[in-house]
């Protein structure tokens, strides 16, 4: 596709998935997706929303495939190194993703993904620009999880201030899409959920629909040989930040409904793990 330097999204759309799929699902590495992503961008393709939910699909599936691979180490020194490993991988690709959802939605120069967690001290953040694109709710469900899955908690934060201030846009997708409103406030719930971790227990199947059974079944090799040893996880999204984000969610609780219950969240867990995503 590069040589004919075919613009034609869905194509472009396709290739990247089948670069997913064709990646061994022990390479907990992003490097292929990354390289084929310069090859669009060099043929004058600029990725759309649905690229962007296969690349969030992607970058989710293989941080799950690196605490897998890092629960399995055979001595307790060795995780601890695989740990570190996997945490710094987690934000390497986590500002990835954040610099390519600035650009797919149209604030090129990321401005919008500077750290909030500075609101905390009182300190206001900087206003946000207008863009171009706001993606539909199933596409910020999809970049959502993939932030949390990573652990970057400021990326949650940053992502709902983007819904809060382009709440018009997402409205327009739900008014305009089967059970739009549905899956708006199931993104909604989707923030209260990774910002907490209360999907933990159902971390290897958040990532993969429940056909590929090859490699549910390999990850769930690996996490027998995980349950022998000791079980490292991270640690939820700081209290102040989460404050933050529930005065987000609260401000337009008249559109979006209020701060996610428990019993809601309860649900969302449960869907998780029948859907497998």
């Amino acid at each position: 596709m590069d040589r004919r330097r075919s613009t034609y999204r869905p194509g472009w759309n396709r290739l990247l998935l089948a670069v997913h799929k064709f990646e061994s699902w022990r390479n907990g590495t992003t490097e292929l997706l990354r390289q084929t992503l310069k090859v669009l961008d060099n043929a004058g393709v600029e990725l759309d929303a649905e690229g962007f939910k296969i690349v969030c699909f992607s970058f989710g599936f293989r941080a799950l495939i690196r605490r897998d691979q890092t629960m399995a180490q055979h001595t307790e020194e060795s995780r601890k190194v695989a740990w570190a490993h996997q945490l710094q991988h987690n934000e390497n690709d986590s500002w990835f993703l954040r610099a390519l959802f600035s650009k797919v939605v149209g604030l090129g120069d990321g401005t919008h993904f500077k750290p909030h967690i500075t609101a905390a001290s009182g300190r206001e953040s900087a206003a946000t620009p207008t863009v171009l694109s706001v993606p539909s709710a199933v596409v910020l469900h999809s970049y959502i999880r993939a932030l949390g899955i990573m652990g970057d908690y400021e990326g949650l934060l940053s992502i709902a201030s983007f819904m809060h201030d382009n709440v018009a846009g997402l409205l327009h997708h739900c008014d305009n899409e089967l059970n739009g409103h549905v899956r708006l406030r199931r993104t909604v719930v989707a923030l209260r959920c990774f910002l907490e971790r209360s999907w933990d227990n159902q971390l290897k199947q958040l990532s993969w629909p429940p056909t590929e059974e090859h490699e549910l079944d390999a990850l769930d090799e690996l996490d027998q040989r995980a349950d022998q040893g000791t079980i490292m996880k991270a640690e939820p999204a700081p209290e102040e930040l989460i404050v933050l984000v529930r005065d987000k969610v609260e401000d337009l609780a008249a559109t979006w409904g209020h701060w996610p219950s428990d019993g809601e969240l309860q649900e969302y867990v449960d869907w998780i793990e029948v859907r497998h995503m």
